[in-house]
C-alpha cells in the first residue's frame, strides 16, 4: 500500500491588505517632507527677493520728500538708502542709483561740492563694474 504523507504545517501568509497599509503608511510622510521641502524653497525665495526691501523703502521716502522740498529730510533718507546698498552690494545699481538721488538732492540744497562729491564716486562705480 501507498505511504502516506505526514502533511507540512503551512506557514500563515500575510494578506495583500497588511502590506499595502505599509505602503500607505510611508505616503504620508513622504507628503510630509515634500510640502516641507517646498516650504523651505518658498522661504528662501521670499527673503532673497525682498532682501533690497530696505533699500527701497529709504529710497522712495528720500524721493518723496524731494519731490516736497524737504532736501534736508531726503539727504537723510538717501544717506540710510546708501548704507543697504554698501551692504546689498558695494558695486551695485542700487549704490549708484542712491549716490545720484544724493547728488541731486545736495545741488539743490546748494551743497555743490557735496553733489560733486557723490557724482565722482557714483561714476567710480560703474566704472568699477564694467571692468
Amino acid at each position: 500500500m501507498g505511504k502516506t504523507r505526514a502533511k507540512k504545517p503551512r506557514r500563515k501568509r500575510k494578506s495583500r491588505g497588511s502590506r499595502s497599509g505599509n505602503k500607505r503608511a510611508a505616503r504620508p510622510a513622504l507628503w510630509g517632507v515634500a510640502i516641507a521641502m517646498a516650504m523651505c524653497v518658498l522661504l528662501w525665495l521670499a527673503y532673497a527677493g525682498f532682501e533690497d526691501r530696505h533699500w527701497s523703502a529709504f529710497q522712495n521716502a528720500g524721493d518723496r520728500a524731494y519731490g516736497r522740498g524737504n532736501y534736508a529730510y531726503a539727504q537723510r533718507m538717501y544717506h540710510e538708502a546708501l548704507q543697504e546698498a554698501e551692504r546689498l552690494d558695494p558695486r551695485g545699481e542700487e549704490l549708484v542709483q542712491t549716490l545720484l538721488a544724493l547728488s541731486r538732492t545736495h545741488k539743490a540744497s546748494g551743497e555743490q561740492t557735496l553733489a560733486d562729491a557723490m557724482l565722482t564716486r557714483a561714476r567710480a562705480v560703474r566704472a568699477q563694474r564694467k571692468r
